[in-house]
């Protein structure tokens, strides 16, 4: 779930760690599944 930042005196929504790879594991593409991977890989660290 994303969130409200405030950015120069406004909130500015922004999406969440899981959002972008919600959105790289749909789109199927090779390097999509490989930043997957390496995002994934960063949060067993």
């Amino acid at each position: 779930m994303g969130a409200l930042v405030e950015f120069d005196g406004r909130l500015v929504p922004c999406i969440g760690r899981d959002e972008p790879i919600t959105n790289k594991r749909a789109t199927g593409r090779l390097q999509d599944r490989a930043d997957v991977e390496r995002l994934r890989s960063a949060d067993r660290r």
